[in-house]
């Protein structure tokens, strides 16, 4: 380049087009796997993340044209055009799948096998996908009898999805819609339950448990089912459960605060300064809460218990110490006869 070339070139600067990839709406799963291909006075390819977001640079004053493809979808709008950029754009689409979408599939993972035991606060897990995304996993249990026709399923609660608690999951299907989002969670009081079986008393018997996943297409999919022999009557060990974070929940800031509650079977305690229960997080112990605080809903469901006017617990923490993603937490709780439990084993997101 000679000075007279140099003296009348223009060196425009970058600025970044970018946008987000959605299944059915705006606000609808992410699409991972969307080819974004920039065509005009500035050309170039990029590849929707795991958010479905994508981002590319181009010069300001260009005119450029976006369109989004992948295979069994369409878009809306199918393309954007843009005309002499003048600073950062923001290009989103929505897709739809091609033909009827494919009910949801996936499973029922944990408690593992077809038929287990426990007590207290029991955990399900499971993962699901669909074509179409998937709108809520809900568990549910089948009817005792005398409580409803036989084959009725009676509602329980809605799993929450936990991104990043299934690479695997992930990996297998990365243009899924929420793919990486595909992991689910429920935590279930199981003293709450009613009495089945010749079992007398709340939460004793057997129970048949229904995982059933729904997508956006108004399909719904039975992941499995569970047997579960519940035995709150002569459980030995204490139990409890974690209130925050919430499973797949997100935590920030310096003072997060944890709340739970613990207590153990009538005829033994819990010493009421939380010295013997313990909060890990990332399977490392990280410190007691504050042990002895009233809350109605316990005292009412448990009065024959010792804790049960102080069953709640506190512990502060400090999640600017925490790399922002996925992490786990559970308690540990031992009473006075030395017999110990863990309660409230969860997935968290770190955001700060």
């Amino acid at each position: 380049m000679n000075s007279s070339e140099s003296a009348n070139f223009i060196a425009y600067p970058l600025e970044a087009v970018s946008g987000q990839v959605t299944f059915g709406a705006v606000a609808g799963p992410a699409l991972s796997g969307v080819t974004i291909t920039f065509s005009g006075s500035q050309s170039g390819i990029t590849i929707t993340n795991s958010s479905g977001a994508y981002s590319l640079s181009v010069a300001m004053g260009s005119s450029i044209t976006i369109t989004p493809s992948l295979s069994g979808y369409t878009f809306s709008p199918s393309s954007l055009t843009f005309t002499n950029l003048t600073g950062g754009q923001t290009a989103n689409f929505t897709a739809t799948a091609v033909g009827l979408p494919a009910p949801p599939f996936g499973s029922f993972d944990t408690p593992a096998g077809a038929s287990s035991s426990g007590n207290g606060s029991l955990g399900f897990t499971g993962w699901a996908l669909s074509s179409a995304g998937i709108s809520s996993v809900d568990i549910w249990r089948e009817a005792n009898p005398g409580e409803a026709a036989a084959g009725t399923l009676l509602y329980i609660g809605t799993a929450a999805s936990i991104a990043g608690a299934r690479p695997d999951i992930q990996a297998m299907y990365p243009s899924y819609p929420g793919a990486a989002s595909a992991g689910w969670g429920f935590l279930m009081l199981t003293n709450e339950l009613p009495s089945n079986s010749g079992f007398s008393g709340l939460g004793n018997g057997t129970y048949r448990i229904h995982a059933l996943a729904h997508d956006l297409a108004a399909h719904t999919t039975d992941l499995g089912v569970k047997t579960l022999v519940v035995d709150n009557r002569d459980a030995l060990t204490p139990f409890g459960g974690i209130d925050t974070p919430a499973q797949g929940g997100v935590a920030s800031g310096s003072a997060y605060v944890d709340f739970g509650w613990a207590l153990t079977p009538p005829g033994k305690t819990i010493p009421t300064n939380g010295s013997t229960i313990w909060v890990y997080i990332d399977n490392q112990p990280v410190g007691h809460p504050v042990y002895n605080n009233y809350r109605i809903d316990i005292a009412t469901l448990f009065p024959g218990y010792a804790n049960s006017a102080g069953a709640v617990g506190y512990f502060y923490i400090d999640t600017t110490k925490l790399t922002n993603g996925l992490h786990t937490i559970f308690w540990t709780v031992t009473d006075s006869s030395g017999a110990a439990g863990g309660i409230g084993s969860r997935f968290f997101t770190v955001n700060n």
